[in-house]
């Protein structure tokens, strides 16, 4: 476990900054201490704007090892806290939170629901996840540890992007969709003329498609932008999914 207690700031510089799509740029964070995350934990990057306001961020790590962590963080040009990400130089020093979300995932289909009130797991022998853009952190997080440990647990990832250019991570994930016998992998566009695979926004008619038929077992979770994360809520439920958690 990190040496890093949640809540607890510490000191990270900034040691990479690679544009991977038009739009969005991988981060790597090398840091003072020890702040090793688990599957889908994440960390806040603390700053002031040019008026001396406080901006708080929360990112989850594709990798985190050690005093080492990389994020993808997309760049909005309106946006309060990613510009000033985008114009940083190398060997920049930031200041950062260790946080933990709404679930956190223990290794051996066991997860905990609401980890900063509850202690209890639950075990469930499905995930469903439903991502939009840079909401693929969290899951690919889980993806990534589930695949390397051999976890039994059975996932499904539908992750949604207006175009294939807009699509994170996707050789890794296609990597463990291929290495990996539990990760079925389906991607949905919405602004690509002449794409072949699923095309529109995420419809209960897309969950019955790609999706099993949930039982108790079965798990629902997501992240994307705001407007997506009400219309999904809304589709778990209808699709008579019991417990659902957004990350």
């Amino acid at each position: 476990m990190s040496s890093i207690d949640y809540d607890k700031t510490f000191d990270a510089t900034l040691v990479k900054k690679d544009q991977i799509t038009h739009d969005t740029y991988l981060f790597g964070f090398q840091s003072e201490v020890d702040i090793q995350l688990e599957p889908a934990e994440h960390f806040q990057i603390l700053m002031k704007d040019s008026d001396g306001i406080d901006i708080n961020r929360n990112y989850t790590p594709i990798l985190s090892q050690q005093r080492y962590f990389e994020v993808p963080i997309k760049i909005y040009p309106l946006g309060s806290l990613t510009p000033i990400l985008a114009k940083l130089s190398i060997n920049s020093k930031l200041q950062m939170q260790r946080k933990i979300g709404k679930l956190a995932y223990m290794g051996a289909n066991k997860f905990i629901i609401a980890p900063k009130i509850n202690k209890q797991f639950q075990v469930f022998k499905t995930m469903l996840m439903i991502c939009g853009g840079t909401g693929i952190t969290p899951a690919f997080s889980i993806i990534k540890h589930v695949c390397q440990k051999k976890d039994p647990l059975h996932m499904h990832l539908l992750y949604a992007n207006k175009t294939s250019q807009d699509i994170l991570l996707k050789d890794q994930l296609t990597k463990f969709q291929n290495e990996c016998p539990n990760l079925k992998v389906t991607h949905i566009l919405d602004k690509e003329p002449g794409y072949k695979g699923l095309q529109g926004y995420v419809t209960l008619d897309v969950l019955k498609q790609v999706f099993p038929s949930p039982n108790n077992d079965t798990i629902g979770t997501f992240c994307g932008p705001t407007a997506m994360n009400k219309v999904v809520a809304e589709l778990y439920k209808n699709y008579n999914i019991q417990t659902v958690v957004k990350f």
